[in-house]
């Protein structure tokens, strides 16, 4: 475990709940509560309760704000900003109902094409039989 330093250890010292804390606050923005949980082998209600104390030990505590500013560094290493803000507050279930509908899309302007193909053809059979 790279972020959480020499001591990566599951105690309750106060250096590993930071660490802990700060991780799962950057990483909250592409996973569910329940699978950071997974990954810091807690339950998801300490990662609720990280959120709530967040904003008051970001603004109050200057060694959480270095750790989750460490933490925003490695988050931002594995998850580049996206040129696409409007994707990233949405859950896995409207992202794929959107890919099922971009999808949908996507087939109906094939058969246009096709279609049109097809048009672009009979046009230039017609003119080959006209010029011949």
């Amino acid at each position: 475990m790279l972020y959480f330093g020499n001591n990566p250890s599951l105690s309750r010292h106060k250096e590993n709940v930071m660490a802990r804390q700060a991780f799962a606050n950057a990483f909250i923005k592409r996973a569910k509560t329940v699978d950071i949980a997974a990954v810091l082998n807690k339950n998801h209600a300490t990662i609720v309760h990280y959120r709530k104390n967040h904003d008051w030990d970001l603004k109050y505590k200057q060694d959480y704000k270095e750790a989750f500013d460490r933490a925003v560094t490695v988050y931002e290493q594995y998850n580049p900003k996206s040129d696409e803000p409007e994707f990233l507050g949405m859950d896995n279930v409207r992202l794929l109902s959107l890919v099922k509908e971009l999808k949908n899309r996507v087939h109906s302007q094939e058969i246009v094409i096709d279609e049109q193909r097809k048009e672009i053809e009979k046009t230039r059979n017609a003119l080959r039989m006209l010029t011949s």
